[in-house]
């Protein structure tokens, strides 16, 4: 249960945003990070946003990491082709993670399944069609699935990709904007009807604060909608080369400020200023929150606090 968006909002700035509520069994808990973030020379970044499983998510990383290692100073890397490592990473977690339960369970491997028959002193020995069954549905199965959004920053140049678990190629993004996960559906209309109001033209050159906006909205009405979305958003941006994580208390205080804009009890000039200062110049969330309380008549800021608490 996870939201994962971004926004591409001009070739070198970008922004990706995920969630951090997850599950284990029929407990929940607002703790996950789905973010990892690599940076294998100086001219190359990149984050990969996970939903699905966060336990294979998890497990692709070191492989992810140890190939980077070998690649360190490889001039030749770009979007594309760490975009391809994760992809074959992810496919290999999943395949590694079939074949273990089989052969646990059952003592199969997987090739066997598929073959259809086991071989034990030169007789082939069929597999029964009840575990042949059971093989198909467990690869459908949530527990073994991870879809993934990358961004790839290549000396300040930004790029958008998709993988998933279930293919070694990835997407290579067609839009400004990209979302995964349960909440993908809220998130995804939210989005595209902001990318919709905008002329052609401006839909690849979208002012940063702007496109922030947009997402910390589309996060927010996924939280609202959907299942299994929840906590503080997780801040990643891409801006010129340079790789921003904004602090949690920063991210929580930039979701109040956008609900209490849209609300319209702060101005939009107000949103974009403060929002500028709290993640991109890592402003002390005191001053900034200080000023946003500046910005309510006396006779409403009982009503407005009531409201960011969530009263109706």
């Amino acid at each position: 249960m996870t939201i994962i968006s971004a926004l591409k909002v001009n070739p070198q700035e970008a922004i990706l945003i995920a969630d951090e509520q997850g599950s284990m069994g029929n407990r929940k808990a607002d703790l996950y990070t789905k973010v990892a973030r690599f940076e294998p020379n100086d001219k190359f970044k990149a984050i990969i946003g996970g939903a699905g499983s966060v336990t294979r998510f998890d497990a692709a990383i070191p492989g992810i990491n140890e190939i980077l290692l070998r690649a360190k100073e490889d001039p030749s890397m770009k979007g594309l082709t760490f975009a391809k490592i994760v992809s074959r990473s992810l496919v290999s977690v999943r395949r590694d993670a079939i074949n273990g339960y089989f052969l646990g369970q059952l003592g199969l491997t997987e090739h066997q399944i598929q073959a259809g028959y086991r071989t034990v002193d030169g007789e082939k020995i069929p597999i029964s069609q009840e575990i042949i069954s059971h093989y198909h549905k467990i690869l459908n199965e949530g527990d073994y699935m991870v879809s993934t959004l990358i961004l790839t920053s290549l000396e300040g140049n930004v790029d958008l990709y998709s993988t998933t678990s279930e293919n070694t190629e990835p997407i290579v993004s067609s839009n400004a904007s990209m979302v995964i996960g349960s909440g993908a559906d809220a998130a995804h209309m939210e989005l595209t009807g902001f990318l919709e109001s905008r002329p052609r033209e401006k839909r690849t050159l979208i002012e940063p604060v702007e496109g922030l906006v947009a997402l910390l909205s589309a996060i927010d009405l996924a939280r609202r909608r959907n299942v299994g979305v929840g906590g503080t958003p997780n801040i990643y941006i891409f801006n010129k080369g340079k790789l921003i994580n904004p602090s949690e208390n920063s991210s929580h205080l930039a979701v109040e400020i956008v609900r209490a804009t849209k609300a319209g009890y702060l101005t939009e000039k107000f949103q974009s200023e403060a929002l500028r200062k709290l993640l991109y110049d890592n402003y002390q969330i005191d001053s900034v929150e200080v000023e946003m309380f500046d910005q309510v008549p006396l006779g409403d800021k009982n009503e407005f606090s009531r409201f960011l608490r969530g009263y109706k």
